[in-house]
């Protein structure tokens, strides 16, 4: 218990630096959404935003402790620290304490991990319920208390209002029981646990098919390599696996290796009889890591749904078979191999930190606001750039100027001296700001620009001060 307790102190550390960087414009999302009226916002998440909805219905009263960067994110971080126990647990009933503690210390120093625990979303909180809706899960399967199945129902419906993907999940759940022999499965509560889960899920099912209005339009179809390019970022890579240095490809073969250490004690298991508890315990994990995987790659050739950060929910799966195969090996050589991992681990979540903050809203937004003059004209080409602009207005330490705000694709007043052009680094409207761009140059003289994290800001101005 010292040791898992050192675990989840390592992991609260490792979360809870730069906290306070600048929300990105998904952040800004949640938190404006949570800021709305109750009217507004029971109407926005039950007619387009109910993918997270458990999410922002926490937040919403979460942001009443403070709606700085540090307090809002520490929402994240609460879940991904509370998720070290369960997959300790989980990883102890299904491999024994050894194993348990591995995965624990693995899913503490992952980099992909302590990204999303930094991040005003949703992700580490579905990780969460996920992973405790399989601790009910297999209690249940092995121990057949009626109390289990009860958390298993509550555990799975939280994690699916936290976050679609959650359903994959339990669909691997299903596909466990493969494993099982026929006999040995408590059929009478499971099916009442998926009927009572089922109708739970009639309002998301409704939203599904009813309220599709593109919000995620933007996702492209998936390409072969885009499923490797997921292992690697659950195994705790950092960037794109194209662009990822000597140690993250390290980090990614060693995972590698030990799932096949993994699925061989598992094929013994198969040797011995084809259905088992045994076989079970090595097939959960298994089916946990590749059924949500396999499942959102066949539904994207219909429906682009594959995105690497919603496949957050198998992270724990690879967790537990990485403390599986650790856990088979001589002692000696898992003390040298967990060495090397956490290493390996440890020198991607610095160049986490490293990289910085993806989206500096808050310095573009501040900027604008020192520099502006009363009756600028703001233009907003990145998406929710003009809600990060609200909220930081909101949060600006000193007197805000006056500014008229242009609706994207508003033509600029004849008579409107300075435009300020908020650009995002987005393929999707780059035709779009090169015609607005050379509109703008058309008709002002003077253009001052500032870098920051992507974004970009532009003024434009036919002042003879400025220029």
């Amino acid at each position: 218990m010292l040791l898992l307790g050192a675990a989840a102190i390592g992991a609260t550390v490792l979360r809870v630096l730069f906290l306070g960087r600048s929300f990105s414009m998904d952040e800004v999302h949640s938190i404006r959404l949570a800021q709305q009226d109750w009217s507004a916002f029971v109407a926005t998440v039950f007619t387009d935003q109910a993918n997270m909805a458990l999410y922002y219905w926490l937040l919403r009263i979460w942001r009443m402790i403070g709606e700085n960067e540090a307090t809002i994110r520490l929402l994240s971080v609460l879940s991904a620290i509370a998720v070290i126990p369960v997959i300790y647990a989980i990883g102890t009933h299904l491999f024994g304490r050894q194993a348990g503690l591995l995965g624990a210390v693995l899913t503490a120093v992952n980099a992909y991990h302590v990204q999303y625990a930094q991040y005003a979303r949703s992700y580490s909180l579905v990780v969460f319920l996920v992973a405790l809706s399989t601790w009910f899960f297999v209690r249940g399967i092995e121990e057949r208390s009626a109390t289990h199945w009860v958390g298993y129902v509550f555990a799975s419906v939280l994690a699916v209002y936290s976050h679609f993907f959650a359903l994959f999940v339990l669909a691997a759940h299903a596909v466990s029981l493969l494993f099982l022999p026929r006999r040995e499965i408590p059929w009478t509560p499971l099916l009442r646990s998926v009927m009572i889960i089922g109708c739970a899920f009639l309002p998301l099912a409704a939203f599904v098919v009813t309220r599709d209005r593109g919000q995620i339009a933007w996702v492209p179809p998936p390409h072969p390599t885009n499923v490797i390019g997921v292992f690697y970022v659950l195994a705790g890579g950092t960037g794109r696996l194209a662009e990822a240095g000597t140690i993250g490809k390290a980090l990614f073969l060693e995972y590698f290796a030990l799932c096949v250490i993994a699925v061989a004690a598992a094929a013994k298991g198969w040797a011995r009889s084809r259905t088992s508890f045994e076989l079970w315990r090595y097939g959960l994990p298994v089916v946990w890591l590749f059924v949500p995987i396999m499942l959102a790659y066949a539904i994207s050739q219909f429906k682009p749904i594959f995105v690497a950060y919603y496949l957050i929910v198998s992270l724990p799966a690879l967790m537990l078979l990485g403390a599986s195969g650790l856990a088979v090996l001589p002692r000696n050589l898992t003390s040298i191999m967990l060495a090397v991992l956490v290493a390996f681990a440890m020198h991607e979540v610095f160049a986490y930190y490293a990289a910085g903050q993806t989206e500096d809203l808050r310095g573009a937004s501040y900027r604008t606001l020192e520099t502006a003059l009363p009756g600028d004209a703001l233009l907003f080409y990145a998406p929710y750039a003009d809600n990060a602009f609200a909220y930081y207005r909101g949060r600006f330490p000193g007197p805000a100027p006056t500014l008229t705000v242009l609706p994207r694709g508003s033509k600029v007043p004849a008579d409107t001296r300075r435009v300020w052009l908020f650009l995002s680094e987005d393929e999707p409207y780059r035709t779009e700001i090169r015609s607005l761009q050379a509109s703008l140059v058309r008709r002002y003289s003077s253009i001052m620009t500032w870098k920051f994290a992507g974004v970009q800001l532009l003024l434009y101005s036919n002042d003879h001060v400025d220029r």
